[in-house]
């Protein structure tokens, strides 16, 4: 990765796709667009699923280091006949795998924003899920491409505490796979949060440091983890949604909405 850039991590765990494509994750380096000009990026939004807006990774913008801020809010997970708040569900599960599994302990969900992105094609292979650092390698606040020394665009949540990583599954395709799969798809994407919580990705040994040399021997051991985490028996309510496909949560519930962010610009700051 040059320069320790920053890189958006997305899961495509789906076992359909990988019988026809041999390809289970995308890595992409976030290359700067300084072509683009925009001045005011709206991250804290309450969305519908059904809504039409793709979503895109980092990108440049050569706005002033200025740049403010953004503040998101959070909401505690409703579930009736008005609506079903996807984001705020996904939090409560991964509250309760983290707080449960040794091996998570040292991921602060008060600085990892979770959202939901919507897919572009209503089909079953893509990406499901996509981790953003907020951090250069080693958790740099700031790192060089093409000569040039960039900072992203900072994220604060409700009580003005930096984000270090957003979490975001994409609408309705996560949702449209077996609950096996969701839950491999979850622990895939918070097993890339880096041990040192320092907004940089987890960085194994060698060329292949996001997925170690075999991407498939990663997801099995994201698969063992997902069991672990079950056979500490947390509550059904946490995980009960992540059974349903999306057309069955949507008959249930009506409305799926939830928390859309707009990812951050890359800022130069020379």
């Amino acid at each position: 990765m040059a320069g320790g850039f920053p890189s958006t991590i997305g899961c495509c765990t789906s076992s359909e796709y990988l019988s026809h494509r041999r390809q289970t994750c995308q890595h992409t380096i976030l290359v700067p667009r300084s072509s683009r000009i925009a001045f005011c990026v709206v991250l804290e939004t309450w969305q519908d699923v059904t809504s039409d807006e793709g979503d895109d990774v980092l990108e440049s913008n050569p706005q002033p280091p200025s740049t403010p801020a953004q503040r998101l809010e959070t909401s505690a997970p409703t579930a009736t006949k008005a609506g079903f708040d996807f984001t705020a569900h996904m939090r409560s599960m991964i509250e309760d795998a983290v707080s449960r599994l040794p091996e998570l302990h040292h991921i602060d969900l008060n600085r990892v924003a979770i959202t939901f992105s919507q897919a572009r094609k209503r089909v079953t292979h893509g990406l499901f899920a996509t981790l953003t650092p907020m951090r250069f390698e080693n958790g740099a606040r700031t790192g060089l491409r093409n000569g040039r020394r960039w900072r992203v665009q900072e994220i604060q949540g409700p009580d003005k505490q930096e984000m270090l990583y957003i979490l975001s599954f994409y609408l309705p395709r996560f949702m449209d796979v077996d609950f096996q799969e969701k839950l491999v798809t979850i622990f895939h994407e918070l097993w890339h949060i880096s041990p040192e919580f320092n907004g940089d990705l987890r960085r194994h040994p060698g060329r292949c440091y996001a997925h170690t040399h075999s991407q498939r021997e990663y997801d099995a051991r994201m698969a063992i983890l997902a069991s672990k985490w079950l056979r500490c028996q947390p509550p059904e309510c946490r995980y009960q949604f992540l059974k349903y496909r999306f057309q069955e949560l949507q008959s249930r519930y009506g409305r799926i909405y939830g928390l859309h962010v707009t990812h951050p610009k890359l800022i130069p700051v020379d």
